[in-house]
């Protein structure tokens, strides 16, 4: 279908018909349409509903009370079969009281329905129509597979792949119905998020504590080398050397036995792979599963097995998979432009920046120190510093106390790799959006959605495994995981 043209900005809806009506769902709809209207700088829209139970009535109600814009209704087929959606007499009434108010601006469909399947052509018939003559969507959605033909999960990819449409807003509601094992893979997901998450926050403070000891200890030498204290003051100091040189010794052994950055290793792959395990179940695309994942992690082995089984019992959309495999991409290129720009940010230039600093001030202490021992030792005298008495034991203390320091961070840097992470995360971004034009000129085939979603689940392994990313343009390797 041709797009229709309209002076005012068009807004479609598209939703689960079993939602209540709840101020929570209302709400949602209403910041919705307010993020739309200020990306785009107007107020006044029509907004497009398909008029069914649940999602298009609330979406309805929401722009007939919050906005008082104009409604134009859009039906998949006559009305008076349409009526027959509504088994409950209120819900029917509401629509009819709707059909008074707006009227009847399109029927996609002329023809009746005789049968189930027509009847699910004609709803996605309606529902592209609505994608294709309005600028932007929104989807009430409970993130669960298209279960037949013309849901909105299907509506979703469909509007997804539009190049016509502006942007879509997605509302996040609980689904009725329990997929099992979309929820246990998220429920597996989640538990190996939590654990690398915390192991790198025990890892990363176990190392920043022992590098911290680690310039302490040299700033308590470097005090009993440059000051004179008494043997009172000389055995803290040397005591403290002790006991942060032995907490050190310690918590470096309880990481090796531990195993922390192994396990830490173990636990972000084992993540990934069940984060894009969720976009092979989600597209319906079999992943291979090799036999030392049989071997070490039955439980990873398993889910898989069940993704694998489930595809033949789906129902098989090309938008859909167009979707998941997209959502998956869209999701990596936040994290790694989110790591890039926001978590490293300038933080390498600033303690670089005070380190160059420090370098700076030890190297002019340092030739302060050779000039003073120069004029003593050929007995210069220079009138302009005859007054000047050089701070030796402070020019000692941080002749030593600076290296140190310099030292410490960067071993900080060094651990952190930030340079390391930030190169890793904009040469993925950069990958990642290559595999996204090549998902637009897939033709929605199903061997281009395989390819482009082995080479990205390859790719997010590598970030992983190898803490660098190791991109190859040959054909992926089998198995994924």
């Amino acid at each position: 279908m041709t797009n229709q043209k309209h002076s005012n900005l068009r807004i479609g809806i598209a939703g689960k018909r079993d939602i209540a009506a709840d101020t929570l769902v209302r709400e949602e709809i209403k910041k919705s349409i307010l993020v739309i209207l200020k990306k785009e700088k107007t107020k006044p829209f029509v907004a497009y509903s398909a008029m069914a139970k649940g999602a298009d009535t609330i979406f309805a109600d929401v722009v007939k009370k919050e906005f008082s814009q104009e409604i134009k209704i859009v039906l998949p087929f006559d009305s008076a079969e349409y009526e027959k959606d509504f088994t409950n007499a209120t819900d029917l009434s509401e629509y009819k009281n709707w059909l008074n108010t707006a009227g009847i601006s399109e029927v996609v469909t002329k023809d009746i329905p005789k049968s189930q399947e027509q009847r699910n052509e004609a709803y996605l018939s309606v529902g592209k129509f609505l994608v294709d003559n309005c600028d932007y969507m929104i989807f009430i959605w409970d993130e669960l597979k298209p279960r037949g033909k013309g849901g909105t999960a299907e509506i979703l990819g469909y509007a997804s792949q539009c190049p016509s449409i502006k942007g879509i807003e997605i509302i996040k509601v609980l689904p009725n119905k329990t997929d099992e094992i979309n929820s246990e893979i998220n429920s597996l997901l989640q538990t190996s998020d939590n654990r690398a998450v915390k192991l790198k926050k025990t890892y990363e403070e176990v190392w920043i504590v022992s590098i911290l000891l680690g310039w302490l200890t040299a700033l308590c030498f470097s005090s009993t080398l440059s000051f004179q204290f008494n043997h009172f003051g000389q055995l803290i100091f040397s005591c403290l050397e002790l006991a942060f040189i032995f907490t050190v010794f310690v918590l470096i052994r309880i990481t090796k036995k531990q195993e922390l950055h192994p396990n830490l290793l173990k636990e972000r792959l084992r993540a990934e792979k069940l984060r894009f395990l969720v976009a092979y179940y989600h597209a319906d695309i079999p992943v291979s599963i090799s036999e030392i994942t049989h071997e070490t992690d039955s439980e990873l082995a398993n889910v898989a097995g069940k993704v694998n089984a489930s595809i033949s019992n789906s129902y098989q959309s090309k938008w859909y998979k167009y979707f998941a495999i997209k959502t998956l991409i869209q999701s990596q290129k936040k994290y790694h432009h989110n790591i890039s720009a926001n978590v490293i940010g300038k933080k390498t230039e600033k303690l670089k920046a005070i380190n160059t600093t420090i370098y700076i001030a030890w190297l002019l202490i340092l030739f302060s120190h050779l000039f003073s021992l120069f004029l003593t030792c050929f007995n210069i005298y220079i009138p302009i510093l005859s007054d000047y008495a050089y701070p030796t034991e402070i020019g000692r203390f941080l002749a030593i106390s600076l290296p140190a320091t310099y030292a410490g961070i960067e071993g900080f840097l060094f651990f952190k790799e930030w340079e390391n992470f930030k190169t890793q995360s904009d040469t993925m971004s950069n990958f990642l959006s290559q595999k996204q034009i090549q998902l637009d000129e897939s033709e929605l085939s199903n061997d281009g959605f395989l390819q482009i979603l082995n080479s990205v689940s390859i790719a997010m392994l590598a970030d992983n495994k190898n803490w660098h990313l190791i991109l190859s343009k040959k054909e992926t390797p089998h198995p994924i995981l």
